[in-house]
């Protein structure tokens, strides 16, 4: 968990109290602060031209998501939306593939996660699908390669000419 990181501490009690406090936050203005990136309704628009299934997948607070979705235009775009519980269910980028893989109709082998960190790709390799690493986030090309993506790419317009060739692959076995 990252608070018991910046913390240095594993005191289970002071830990969710930082929780709590970002949470509030949160809630209120942080995923307000946001910004669009350049060029990704226009990827969103083409994967959704194309017949995919889209599901987000994050680590946030499921809550939080719809409403970072809804007020930035993107909600129409996805086909569901899977994040986090308040008490920590499906934080843990692998479950939360897994969960999505048993809940949604997708298939392992015809899914391509998207992801910027390092966790993004080790879940989906967990779970058998392809993941393809973007540079417009927080990891770094070493970061995504070193985790095994498929693909690293550096602008949004590159991205569905990714996701065409990674479904066109060999499917990967789960690690």
């Amino acid at each position: 968990m990252t608070f018991a990181a910046f913390l240095e501490t594993d005191d289970e009690a002071r830990i969710w109290e930082a929780v709590g406090h970002y949470r509030e936050r949160y809630q209120r203005v942080g995923k307000f602060e946001n910004e669009i990136i350049p060029g990704i309704k226009d990827v969103l628009a083409h994967c959704v031209e194309s017949g995919y299934f889209l599901s987000l997948a994050t680590s946030k607070l499921e809550s939080y998501s719809r409403d970072i979705l809804a007020h930035f235009g993107l909600s129409e775009y996805f086909d569901a939306v899977h994040g986090s519980a308040p008490d920590g269910t499906n934080a843990d980028k692998a479950d939360l593939i897994r969960h999505i893989l048993a809940s949604e109709p997708i298939e392992a082998a015809n899914a391509v996660m998207i992801g910027d960190r390092l966790h993004d790709v080790a879940g989906a390799r967990a779970n058998g699908v392809p993941a393809i690493g973007v540079l417009w986030g927080f990891g770094d090309r070493a970061e995504l390669e070193k985790a095994g993506a498929l693909a690293v790419v550096e602008r949004p317009s590159d991205l569905a000419s990714a996701i065409e060739g990674v479904l066109a692959a060999e499917p990967i076995l789960p690690s």
